[in-house]
Order: structure tokens, then sequence, then C-alpha cells
């Protein structure tokens, strides 16, 4: 039986927190877990007393869609999370929404940033990466948001631009996002936290 955590609260973000709570490595080692919704994490994890240290740890939720995930393989690592173009000649240069690995320093001059994505401003220890009945991963912010891992990403990959109208999004923004196969790029999978020693390591990165 699926324990739940958060009890008297219910949104997508904490079904998902909760889902990975119940995993048989850290199932019997959590205290309590409380939503904390911030524009950096969503919930605060506390462990009980006697696992290896008393400590509490945020965790960042982001779902991807299972359509995409089928037909690609890919997630999204989130890279900006708003800007805008300077003029329309700028937007042009990027057809399909796609930046070039080799356009992306062009691409900076070309955009005034407002909000960096959660590579960089995510305060969480915890990243929990998940696609209905498809795929539930945490990964080590810390790892994520490494300056060599960030410049890996811009230097292996292309950058998405979201297609916002295609989605009947009316944002005045923009935002853009990584998309990397999780079973595939050796890179992220060292950014994995599949047990409780790497959950203690990830918690100890922060504190550090």
């Amino acid at each position: 039986m699926i324990k739940d955590y958060f009890s008297h609260y219910s949104n997508n973000e904490q079904r998902i927190i909760n889902k990975w709570l119940n995993s048989d490595w850290l199932k019997d080692k959590v205290e309590s877990a409380m939503p904390d919704n911030t524009g950096y994490h969503d919930a605060i994890i506390k462990l009980k007393d006697g696992t290896s240290f008393n400590a509490s740890f945020f965790v960042e939720v982001k779902e991807d869609e299972k359509f995409w995930f089928n037909k690609t393989g890919n997630i999204g690592l989130d890279y900006l999370s708003s800007f805008n173009f300077k003029n329309k000649a700028d937007k042009d240069k990027y057809r399909n929404n796609w930046v070039r690995a080799g356009q992306l320093q062009q691409f900076k001059t070309d955009i005034e940033i407002s909000k960096k994505g959660k590579l960089f401003t995510c305060d969480a220890e915890v990243q929990l990466y998940y696609v209905k009945d498809e795929f539930l991963q945490a990964y080590d912010n810390q790892k994520l948001q490494d300056v060599q891992f960030v410049k890996y990403l811009e230097t292996t990959y292309d950058l998405r631009i979201n297609d916002k109208t295609a989605y009947g999004i009316q944002d005045n923004w923009q935002s853009a996002a990584y998309f990397v196969n999780p079973k595939k790029d050796n890179q992220l999978q060292e950014c994995e936290i599949n047990n409780f020693d790497e959950l203690i390591n990830a918690i100890k990165s922060k504190m550090s």
C-alpha cells in the first residue's frame, strides 16, 4: 500500500513526490513531507532520526508530456524560464524554434532574459522528473546545475524554444529547454539519485 505523506494536501506535484517517497529504498526513512511551493521548489521532506543524520531537504517536480516522451524519449531540462527577443528580425533567425549549439552565443545577444531556468534557479536538493505511467527519476540538483554539466548541454544539444502558440498559450514571453534522453545520455545518468547514499550525498553537497 502506498503511504500518503501529504494526507490533507493534494496536487499533482505532491502526488508525484508521494510516488517517489514510496520507493523501496526510501519509504522507511521519511518522517514527513509538506508542500512548500515557491518559484524554486515544491515541497520539503524530513528524514527520520537516525538515518545517517537528521535532515530536511527540498524537492522540485518537473512533469513532461507522455505523448512527446513516448515519441522522442526525451525529458526537458529548463534552461530559460522567461525571455523576449529584442526584435522580430532576431526571432526570425531561429527557424522552427531551434537554436543550434553553434548559435547559442548569438542567441543570447538577441534576447532579453527575465528569468533563467531551473538549471540555474532551483534551490532544491532533488529535482524529480516524471512522465505519467512511463518515467520517474530523481536527480541531484547540484550536479544538474554544475557549470561543467550545463556547458556540456550547451555544446552538445540544440536548444528548443517552446512553441506556446501551438498549445494555445498566449504568454507574452518565451521559454527554452534542452531535450535529453535520460536512458541514453551518460552525463545525465551521472546526476541520478537511485539509493539512499546518493540522496544523502546530494543533501550534503547542498549544505557544503
